[in-house]
């Protein structure tokens, strides 16, 4: 079902979440938080101090 809209009160569009790992379902809840994608975008061309930096406030490390 992915990219099709889904109908939060129907427990079956939302079956693929079961077979989720935890770090693909943290992933799902990142890249649509508006704050993590200002962050990733910040992270570009910044010195490696500075990415790590960003990172770390969300766990992570950013690709170089």
């Amino acid at each position: 079902m992915a990219g099709a809209s889904r109908d939060w009160r129907k427990a079956e569009d939302y079956s693929d979440i079961a077979a989720m790992s935890p770090q693909d379902l943290a992933w799902q809840y990142l890249r649509r938080n508006p704050a993590y994608q200002a962050a990733f975008i910040a992270a570009r061309g910044v010195p490696d101090t500075t990415r790590q930096a960003i990172a770390t406030t969300w766990g992570l490390r950013f690709p170089g």
